[in-house]
């Protein structure tokens, strides 16, 4: 899932297994658009810019990235490189153009022109796979982070496909990465099969904390601001939820009441205040008041939560049975 803009109304993007990406109203709870079959099943989807308008780019089991108009469904380009599954897209941009990250099974990491459909750079990242993805900045400069199932989190120069650096972690593979800002300075945290999350500072290769808690796998990491400070989140397979000081590394609050794994975690806003929401194996939404660690609200979603996203102030959840969209305000 990802949000999309067509027309200046915000709108929610999903991608299934049966190949097809969806675009809904929120507000309606109508399909607008259905981008018809192209790939097998959809692992990843991201908003890109091609002249000024927002196209959808879609990574597939088949081997494919695509680019389609969100609004009427046309296919710009299906795009060939990746040997296996494509995980991940994501937009980068290289000296002011904006381009496009795919990471993929066969562990590389690819550069494409949106534009023209044109793979630019291939990037040999990772053995057994790439992971994850996200854009970095080092003294000024957009740099793009990868980690996969080697125990390493890479940083690139996109426009050269330099490895800039080697982050080596003892984490039995990394599943995500976040960056925050501490102090000043973007730091970059990764959530490992082991159930820690390394803080990597950028500029030195080193990692600042290891951050020990958690008896499960991270499947998500993300950040809240809370009175001007940036915490860090986790969401792991023992069943929480925990926010620490990425600074510090010292854990401060553990989100307890999920009654199996808890596979993503978001910031989310209810009556004009920041909370979070997690989403897990026990069919229910959860969302908390980070400075109190207290559950505000339960909503049972019937089937496995594995993924969530804040947009247009509703909660869109993917379950393998479809998308439910749950309005906290309304909710509570």
């Amino acid at each position: 899932m990802c949000p999309v803009t067509v027309a200046k109304v915000h709108l929610l993007a999903s991608g299934g297994s049966d190949g097809t990406v969806r675009i809904w109203n929120l507000d309606t709870g109508l399909q607008s658009t259905r981008l018809g079959a192209g790939h097998d099943r959809v692992n990843d989807l991201c908003p890109v810019s091609v002249a000024g308008k927002q196209l959808l780019a879609s990574a597939g089991e088949d081997g494919m990235v695509r680019i389609r108009d969100a609004e009427t469904g046309e296919q710009y380009h299906a795009m060939r490189g990746h040997q296996g599954w494509v995980w991940w897209v994501h937009p980068v941009t290289v000296a002011g153009r904006g381009l496009l990250a795919s990471a993929g099974g066969d562990g590389t990491v690819r550069i494409w022109d949106p534009e023209t459909g044109r793979q630019l750079s291939v990037i040999e990242a990772h053995q057994g796979g790439a992971w994850s993805l996200c854009p970095v900045t080092v003294a000024g400069d957009e740099l793009l982070a990868s980690a996969g199932g080697d125990d390493t989190v890479r940083i690139w120069n996109p426009e050269t496909g330099q490895q800039c650096a080697q982050l080596v972690c003892d984490q039995g593979g990394v599943w995500s990465t976040w960056t925050l800002m501490v102090a000043g300075k973007q730091l970059l945290a990764s959530g490992g099969n082991d159930g820690t999350v390394w803080m990597w500072d950028l500029g030195t290769g080193q990692p600042t904390s290891i951050l020990a808690g958690h008896r499960g796998r991270v499947w998500s990491v993300c950040s809240i601001t809370l009175a001007g400070k940036e915490w860090l989140v986790s969401a792991s397979g023992d069943g929480t939820a925990r926010i620490w000081n990425p600074q510090t590394g010292q854990q401060l609050i553990t989100l307890l009441g999920h009654r199996g794994e808890v596979t993503d975690v978001c910031p989310v806003t209810m009556s004009g205040e920041r909370m979070l929401a997690t989403v897990g194996y026990d069919s229910t939404a959860r969302f908390w008041d980070p400075q109190t660690g207290a559950c505000v609200l339960t909503v049972p979603t019937h089937y496995s939560g594995q993924a969530a996203i804040w947009v247009a102030e509703s909660l869109a959840i993917a379950m393998g049975s479809g998308i439910l969209v749950v309005k906290p305000e309304a909710a509570g």
